[in-house]
């Protein structure tokens, strides 16, 4: 699985350049030169050194253009030591009415159950495997624009109050750590992972709905359903 990469340009100086990336829950600040070559600029870049995953980046982007392509080579021997990307130049702003459009499913966990099946006129048992997974109530609510009654929170699942919980942070650009749920908010087009704290931009309803959510999350009973890999 691909992470979702950030790259920002936060200052210039002549021919020097700062910035910071973000990838898979990691905030990572870069320095080096800017040249303008050709019609493009080209970026040469390293990060601190003192993260086993820090590295350097070389890039370019063209002249009025909105793709930045270029390369990152880790500095120790990683699993995934370089990449090759093509970037698009994307603007972040906080939209709280962003909905989930997509069904959450955790493929690590699962249980196995026996089915049984009449085909013809003989049954067959087999097991099936279904996973932890949210139900279609998810799509109905919003933590973000309104705050949620104890009544809708109860009769949800633990998978329905663990995303719901976690989309408010998607909404604020959070890069997450967890493999899965990486995963899960790549797929919606406004999600754009360009903090590692976002606290501090939470709002009033959003830390209330965060805090009634807590409180049932644990307790909730979780809701498994079959999936297919395709």
């Amino acid at each position: 699985m691909s992470n979702k990469i950030t790259i920002s340009i936060d200052k210039i100086t002549g021919d020097l350049v700062e910035g910071h990336s973000v990838v898979a829950g990691n905030n990572r600040p870069f320095s080096g030169s800017i040249n303008f070559v050709d019609g493009s600029y080209i970026f040469e870049v390293k990060e601190l050194g003192d993260d086993k995953y820090d590295g350097e980046f070389n890039f370019e982007i063209g002249k009025n253009d909105s793709v930045v392509s270029g390369k990152w080579k880790a500095y120790k021997k990683v699993e995934t030591h370089e990449r090759k990307y093509d970037l698009t130049k994307k603007i972040f702003n906080y939209n709280p009415n962003n909905k989930l459009t997509n069904v959450y499913v955790d493929w690590e966990k699962k249980k196995s159950k026996m089915v049984q099946e009449e085909y013809d006129g003989h049954v067959e048992n087999y097991l099936q495997e279904e996973y932890f997974a949210t139900t279609e109530k998810v799509f109905n609510l919003n933590p973000s624009s309104a705050l949620l009654t104890k009544k809708e929170v109860e009769n949800l699942s633990k998978a329905d109050i663990y995303v719901l919980r976690n989309s408010i942070y998607a909404k604020h650009g959070y890069s997450f750590k967890n493999r899965q749920l990486r995963a899960f908010f790549d797929k919606h087009e406004w999600y754009i992972p360009v903090h590692t704290n976002i606290k501090e931009d939470l709002t009033e309803i959003e830390k209330n709905n965060i805090k009634l959510l807590l409180v049932y999350e644990k307790n909730a009973e979780e809701y498994y359903d079959e999936f297919g890999r395709g």
